[in-house]
């Protein structure tokens, strides 16, 4: 699978956008305590698409819409799965690869937080929309040792179909002195 990620506007070579292969997502969200990846040999460069952020979570904001969020339902996307690791080319820049089985057609976004019942009070930052077919993002620079949770919202209808509640951690990315 490919991991799409969504990049800066600028069109410099230097905010190019990362994507890497993912394995097939289990039946559960993973734990922090999970193996940290890193950005494999693989890894190549491709154009964001116009309009969009890096894929920081530093860089999101609250969404932009006002469509209601309805409780998980039978086309909610579900099977989360989040991966945290370490870049190979950006020395102490950590990751979490999030994989998630598609609950339907519409567009999708991806709800974070780091506060208790940050989801429930509005207390969250969101991906901008995403393709409904996409099932994979790589959220870069959350803080190391915070515990986020997270959800993926599938548009039906005029509202955004919520999923079941992920968990991550991520891991703290050493910079090796000479």
């Amino acid at each position: 699978m490919l991991v799409v990620i969504v990049g800066c506007t600028n069109e410099t070579e230097s905010d190019l956008v990362e994507t890497s292969t993912l394995s097939e997502p289990s039946a559960s969200t993973s734990s922090p305590t999970s193996s940290p990846q890193t950005d494999s040999p693989s890894t190549t460069k491709v154009q964001p698409p116009p309009g969009t952020d890096s894929g920081s979570i530093l860089a999101m904001t609250p969404p932009e819409d006002d469509m209601p969020v309805v409780e998980p339902g039978p086309a909610a996307a579900t099977e989360l799965v989040s991966t945290p690791g370490c870049s190979e080319t950006e020395p102490g820049r950590g990751f979490v690869d999030l994989a998630w089985v598609s609950g339907g057609p519409g567009e999708t976004r991806i709800d974070f937080t780091m506060f208790f019942r940050g989801l429930i009070t509005g207390d969250f930052v969101s991906t901008p929309p995403l393709p409904g077919e996409q099932t994979e993002y790589r959220v870069y620079d959350p803080e190391p040792g915070i515990r986020y949770e997270w959800r993926v919202l599938t548009e039906l209808d005029q509202v955004w179909l919520a999923s079941e509640v992920g968990v991550f951690q991520t891991a703290t990315c050493v910079v090796d002195a000479p």
